[in-house]
């Protein structure tokens, strides 16, 4: 999925005709042990293989001495070896997503925003309707991409989606002469990408889910991620508990829901987590010293357990198809979209969807 929307992205400003920031940079990531190292270089070899079916070859190799110096300019430490991925590039959302969304509307798609979807309504056992604020819409095929909201949506139609939402903390800082250039991953916990303007968005990669009511009925599930994993959690007590417990669950579709009572859902960033991300980049490149934080704000996702998105079919539901949990969402943006279009139209996707079925959770 990561490959296949990253070669969507390659072709994506030739595609619509216009700039969505996107540009090849490549990427370093320096194992965090000699296993990892050893783990990553069996599964480049065995991704090669596969990546083959997309026509597009996974460029990733292992460079050290001054090769990788120069990716990693004026670093302290003397990193060893790494994974270096030549054509993995870049998007800035907060450009991206504007340009993609004005590019559907000269095709005639029509986006409606400050319109809270309520629900959907069948007839002959079939999506008949979506039921928003302002009124229905008849149609006979639904795409949920809900975010965090989607099992709170589909718990309303009795559906289970075993996400929780965790936040996560990102920044933006200024961009310095002479500073390593494109996208870092240091097992120092140090993560950061150059944007097109010349800034460096910088990220601790820590997640914090707040103890909620689902965490009572999920928690169990998501404990293996505590302290390890691609995605360290963390737990937090806090006021979301009590909120929890107070937001309706169930409603009728002429009722007022949730999704028009908060409209939007975001998160205080951690500045903890900031701060000692931005200290820990400084230290091991002195070059950021002259640095400034330019924004930070905090972010909500809902991944599954097992850390894969959920695009589906429900088949409770014909004519509805889910498209959710998808952590890496930029990353992976073009090709689950075009999977779910797929699912959909009924066509035969690139990459077979079984994976991400809901059905995997019965």
């Amino acid at each position: 999925l990561h490959h296949y929307g990253k070669m969507l992205w390659r072709g994506m400003n030739e595609k619509i005709g216009a700039d969505t920031s996107y540009r090849t940079q490549g990427r370093v990531e320096v194992p965090s042990s000699a296993e990892d190292l050893a783990n990553s270089q069996a599964w480049v070899e065995s991704a090669k293989e596969w990546a083959a079916d997309f026509e597009a070859p996974l460029n990733t190799r292992f460079i050290q001495g001054d090769e990788l110096k120069k990716r990693l300019v004026d670093a302290k430490t003397d990193w060893p070896i790494a994974g270096f991925e030549e054509d993995s590039g870049s998007v800035d959302p907060e450009t991206g997503v504007p340009v993609l969304a004005q590019y559907a509307r000269s095709l005639g798609v029509k986006i409606y925003t400050n319109c809270a979807v309520r629900g959907i309504e069948t007839a002959g056992g079939k999506v008949s309707d979506v039921v928003t604020e302002k009124g229905a819409i008849k149609t006979s095929h639904v795409v949920l991409t809900g975010g965090i909201w989607s099992r709170l949506f589909m718990g309303n139609l009795g559906i289970d989606i075993p996400t929780l939402n965790v936040y996560l903390s990102q920044q933006r800082v200024s961009g310095v002469p002479g500073a390593p250039r494109g996208n870092v991953h240091l097992p120092s916990g140090i993560h950061f990408r150059e944007q097109a303007d010349g800034t460096y968005a910088v990220a601790p990669r820590i997640f914090t889910s707040s103890v909620v009511k689902d965490s009572f009925l999920l928690g169990p599930k998501f404990l293996h991620l505590l302290g390890g994993g691609e995605l360290p959690l963390e737990f937090s007590i806090g006021e979301d508990l009590f909120n929890s417990f107070k937001m309706a669950t169930s409603w009728n579709l002429d009722e007022v829901t949730p999704f028009e009572t908060y409209r939007i859902a975001t998160a205080t960033q951690n500045t903890e987590h900031l701060d000692a991300v931005f200290a820990r980049m400084k230290a091991e490149f002195p070059v950021f010293e002259q640095s400034k934080v330019v924004e930070r704000w905090g972010a909500v996702v809902a991944p599954t357990y097992d850390e894969l998105p959920i695009i589906s079919e429900v088949k409770e539901y014909p004519g509805l198809v889910i498209n959710t949990a998808t952590v890496w969402g930029m990353t992976e943006g073009p090709a689950s979209g075009e999977i779910t279009a797929d699912i959909v139209t009924g066509k035969k996707s690139v990459i077979d969807p079984a994976p991400f079925s809901l059905s995997r959770f019965s």
